[in-house]
């Protein structure tokens, strides 16, 4: 339970951090409408002996115009605040969501293993259940603080030749197949022909900026994070890296993309990543995408890939649970078909 109180405290944290930054950004709109106030004052007294004559002959408009200009800016910043004040809001109400949820698929499937009502059926179901709803709170957290739609999916790692395979994959033999999705994913994708088929890792220049050194020593980060895919498209060509999308229309469904690695700090599971001589796991990614190029920009970085990376920790810990049950329900079936 220790690793999974660390990652639900960072997850807890990247929130809090999240809501001060809504603070900070509420305290700026409020400090800057004073200073626009105070700036025309300062300017209207300093040009007093100029404006004197015209304000004279004038005075009824320049009051009118200072009282319009003044109930515009408070509209400005009340309309501002009352947008933070909804984020803040929605950040609470996921923070509590995604706690409350995890607790009770920890102790709920915890106890019906040792009172063995679990089944497999019911075991992949909570594991749906907790996955679907966690995506759909992070959308729901992205949308709220920058006012757009996202669209997000996890997808894991397995190998095409040994689907059985629960050790090392190597890269040309692995594959990544959507395990999950937001459930505000759009008509038209969720009726594509190719949705849920596997596609070869190698295949995704997004995947292989985490995944192999060469690249991601150019690409500079441990995650992928574009805020407009034609500039990724560009940046490969100029670094003489083949781009590679499964979907060659991709662009009519999203412009903008993120995707952080789903972390084992152990090598008990699928993929292999050497890493400053250290062995880590990558069991598959999480991934955010969205049709706008505004969002995803180098300011917001920080946040969104904090979030992300927290949810993706919380997704492993769910992910390793499901296959700890799983192993030990096929032994109990296995020990009770040799009796």
């Amino acid at each position: 339970m220790s690793s999974d109180r660390s990652v639900t405290e960072q997850l807890e944290s990247m929130l809090d951090y999240l809501k001060d930054n809504i603070f900070a950004r509420i305290f700026k709109y409020l400090i800057m409408s004073i200073i626009a106030l105070v700036a025309s004052t300062i300017t209207i007294v300093n040009h007093g002996n100029q404006l004197c004559s015209f304000a004279q002959e004038n005075a009824e408009i320049i009051f009118l115009v200072l009282i319009v200009t003044l109930f515009a800016i408070l509209i400005v910043v009340c309309l501002k605040c009352n947008r933070m004040r909804r984020t803040l809001f929605v950040v609470a109400h996921v923070k509590n969501q995604i706690f409350r949820e995890y607790q009770n698929f920890y102790f709920v499937t915890m106890s019906d293993y040792k009172n063995e009502k679990m089944s497999k059926e019911s075991l992949t179901r909570a594991v749906e259940d907790f996955l679907c709803d966690m995506l759909d709170n992070l959308v729901l957290l992205l949308k709220a603080y920058s006012n757009v739609e996202f669209c997000s999916c996890i997808k894991v790692i397995s190998d095409k030749r040994n689907p059985d395979n629960s050790g090392n994959i190597k890269v040309d033999d692995a594959i990544v197949d959507a395990f999950f999705r937001s459930t505000n994913l759009p008509l038209e994708r969720k009726e594509r022909p190719d949705i849920n088929d596997s596609v070869d890792l190698v295949k995704e220049s997004h995947f292989r900026v985490i995944v192999d050194d060469e690249i991601r020593r150019k690409y500079n980060k441990r995650f992928f994070y574009e805020q407009n895919m034609k500039k990724f498209e560009k940046w490969c060509a100029d670094n003489e890296i083949r781009f590679s999308n499964s979907k060659l229309d991709y662009h009519k469904y999203y412009k903008a993309a993120l995707a952080v690695p789903i972390r084992a700090k152990f090598a008990n599971l699928h993929f292999k990543e050497s890493e400053d001589g250290a062995s880590h796991d990558i069991v598959g990614f999480l991934c955010v995408d969205t049709q706008s190029t505004k969002v995803l920009t180098k300011k917001n970085e920080r946040y969104f890939i904090y979030i992300a990376q927290a949810c993706a920790a919380l997704a492993y810990l769910v992910l390793n649970k499901y296959r700890f049950y799983q192993n030990n329900l096929d032994r109990k079936q296995s020990a009770q078909l040799s009796e």
